[in-house]
């Protein structure tokens, strides 16, 4: 996992006061089985914050869908699941303080 720092000092982030924002990558094998696995942030969350997740595919494949979702989401890490093959890995930010 690649840790992203963000520059807390741009003018956008004092007024929502969030501090504690956190990026990465996670390189991931899916295959023909669901990948359903925890990812843990560096630094825990005080309140619930916001999550997004991008899909990064080497190519799509024939069967020509992608499914994902976010399955839970707590202050110390989020849950992911994916079920299309050529997902190698998924990059996302999560937002709060």
């Amino acid at each position: 996992m690649v840790f992203i720092p963000i520059n807390h000092l741009d003018n956008y982030v004092r007024p929502l006061k969030c501090l504690n924002d956190q990026g990465g990558r996670v390189n991931i094998t899916v295959g023909r089985n669901i990948y359903n696995d925890d990812t843990v942030y560096p630094i825990a969350f005080n309140n619930l914050q916001s999550v997004n997740i991008i899909n990064i595919a080497d190519i799509l494949d024939q069967d020509g869908w992608v499914t994902s979702a976010i399955k839970s989401i707590t202050n110390l890490k989020f849950t992911y699941m994916t079920a299309q093959n050529s997902v190698t890995g998924i990059s996302w930010i999560a937002i709060g303080n």
